[in-house]
């Protein structure tokens, strides 16, 4: 069993330009409005900007490291589709009891050999039994770009917060490029995520929300077998509180298609 630290800390970034962390809210905010053809060159550049610091704001916010631990199951239904289970522990300073579990199930058919459509549902539940429900349909996509694979994802989030009694909408969209790393089956794969809230309400307002970014090294087993360790940054700005989380996650999927 793993027993991960989890450490929460209140600092203040110091910026030679106080006015970057808030010009980088203002570019994320406008990403909605781009081309979908450019989708890989402003995620690129939204993972160049945080990996050069662009997104640090020049005032105090809340920091934490979280260890997440995934074990995902993906078994075929019919030959064009697929029924996907996963579960994942985060351990972490924010939530209260410093844990939050999740429990996911989606259904998911593919419409080609490079586009899939996936109806889920995801159960959050915090050890003090804080309880979030979440509904979504997504899309992904495998598509290339100056010659480079790239793997796509959209989803339309639909948030019953238990807690608050109200519904919320949250978009995301998640970018990613896998390179493989010799002849072993080993792989590096980087990718940016970026979450804009379509509601408003109590601690909740519309836009960009939060983004995370970060690499993933991963080892195939065998056929249906992969193992990867992932480190994200997840940057959140809403309503409520600013905050930079160092993300750790231990992945395991197991897939039989």
């Amino acid at each position: 069993m793993v027993h991960p630290q989890s450490r929460r800390r209140s600092v203040t970034i110091a910026s030679s330009n106080p006015s970057k962390g808030r010009q980088f809210i203002r570019i994320a905010k406008q990403v909605s409005r781009l081309s979908p053809r450019t989708t890989p060159v402003w995620a690129l550049g939204l993972l160049a900007l945080l990996g050069s610091g662009g997104a640090a704001p020049g005032w105090s916010f809340e920091q934490e490291t979280q260890t997440w631990t995934t074990a995902q199951l993906v078994t075929p239904i019919t030959g064009d589709t697929a029924l996907g289970l996963r579960y994942r522990t985060r351990f972490s300073g924010f939530f209260e009891g410093r844990s939050l579990y999740q429990y996911q199930v989606a259904a998911g058919k593919a419409l080609g050999d490079d586009l899939r459509v996936d109806l889920g549902y995801e159960l959050f539940r915090s050890r003090r039994g804080t309880v979030e429900h979440r509904y979504f349909p997504q899309l992904q996509l495998r598509s290339s770009w100056a010659q480079l694979p790239f793997r796509q994802r959209l989803r339309l989030e639909l948030r019953d917060l238990v807690i608050r009694d109200e519904l919320a909408y949250r978009l995301r969209y998640l970018v990613g490029h896998r390179r493989p790393l010799g002849d072993g089956g080993a792989y590096l794969e980087l990718r940016n995520e970026v979450f804009f809230s379509l509601s408003e309400g109590d601690g909740l307002e519309r836009g960009f929300v939060q983004n995370r970014v970060g690499a993933t090294v991963g080892q195939r087993i065998g056929h249906h077998l992969r193992a990867e360790v992932r480190y994200q940054y997840g940057y959140v700005d809403n309503a409520v509180l600013t905050r930079g989380d160092h993300l750790i996650q231990f992945y395991v999927l197991w897939d039989r298609r």
